[in-house]
């Protein structure tokens, strides 16, 4: 089959409909996350189990100072047992934006305020598994202020690293972060477009 024809065989499938959710419960709440069970009808009539996790929606920013250096900071992430290199961003409160909370994520945890900062990319993370979506912003004009102010379980080291740099250590893989590779692989393309 040619490459033609295989798409226009799919280009006949419909899209599948809506399931409907006959029960919704949570299986277990924590300070950070939700999981959720829930039976569902198919398309089909058949039922089935879906289990996913309820999280808060984030927001991430790609900071660049005036020399054109980007902000980045260092932490141990308990979850994979190992320090990476990642950006700001963290949790979207009920009472602001997404840019709003891009903005005090980065005063937070580095200390730095942007001139200008604008939206970049929204994902679903991992829409598999969980209902979370992350807004990324990219942060021009960034310069330290007096301090970071840190919640009282983070502890980050801020340094500052060439684009290209960060660019380089995505690919090689030595940065997985998917909140970082994100606007770091996303920022790359969009910027060559506009060469």
């Amino acid at each position: 089959m040619n490459l033609i024809s295989h798409w226009i065989l799919y280009d006949n499938v419909v899209d599948p409909e809506p399931w409907t959710t006959l029960e919704r419960e949570s299986t277990y709440v924590g300070e950070r996350f939700e999981t959720i069970k829930e039976t569902v009808k198919l398309q089909s009539g058949k039922k089935s189990t879906v289990e996913y996790v309820h999280e808060p929606d984030g927001a991430v920013v790609l900071p660049f100072t005036s020399s054109g250096e980007v902000v980045t900071i260092r932490e141990w992430r308990h979850s994979v047992g190992r320090v990476v290199t990642g950006l700001p961003g963290g949790v979207i409160e009920s009472d602001e934006t997404p840019e709003a909370a891009a903005e005090r994520e980065l005063l937070e945890e580095t200390g730095y305020v942007p001139e200008r900062i604008m939206s970049l990319v929204t994902v679903e993370t991992t829409n598999g598994l969980t209902d979370g979506i992350h807004h990324h912003f990219v942060a021009h004009g960034c310069s330290p202020t007096d301090g970071s102010n840190l919640h009282s379980s983070e502890e980050i080291k801020v340094e500052t690293r060439s684009f290209d740099e960060l660019r380089d250590s995505v690919l090689s893989g030595e940065i997985r972060d998917a909140k970082t590779v994100t606007p770091i692989l996303y920022y790359a393309m969009k910027s060559r477009g506009d060469e």
